[in-house]
């Protein structure tokens, strides 16, 4: 089933590369693109979107982020490859969820124990607070 499926990736990535280098491909299409090899953790198919104008932060009709996906369904290498891309650890969906919420809600250890870390890192000194206050 996982072959038949890289294959199917494969095969549609394969056209979409005819397509980019013709620039038929907007910026909302390869943002769909990243949301959905999020889904399924193919750090692959995000390559080869990047370069393209996939945006780290593409959220879908919901306002799940590629990073939000990814976390619920325990991506490892996604998450740290979109963390790498500058991905936003504290968006919010509709209703108020991040990564690292979605991670807990669906048992995700690893996936939060990364987001945590993340946090921690960005955590401005003496002030308790996470990330920049600069709004995006």
């Amino acid at each position: 089933m996982r072959r038949v499926f890289a294959t199917v990736v494969l095969s549609v990535l394969l056209l979409w590369c005819g397509r980019l280098a013709a620039g038929q491909v907007s910026h909302e299409e390869l943002n769909v693109q990243l949301i959905e090899a999020a889904k399924t953790g193919n750090t692959q198919a995000a390559r080869q979107v990047f370069p393209f104008g996939a945006s780290p932060d593409a959220k879908d009709e919901n306002g799940v982020t590629a990073l939000m996906w990814a976390a619920g369904n325990g991506k490892i290498e996604m998450i740290k490859f979109l963390l790498d891309k500058g991905a936003d650890f504290t968006a919010r969906d509709k209703d108020g969820h991040t990564a690292l919420d979605r991670a807990k809600a669906n048992g995700q250890i690893e996936a939060a124990k990364v987001l945590r870390r993340t946090a921690s890192v960005h955590r401005t000194p003496g002030t308790g607070q996470s990330g920049s206050t600069t709004p995006k």
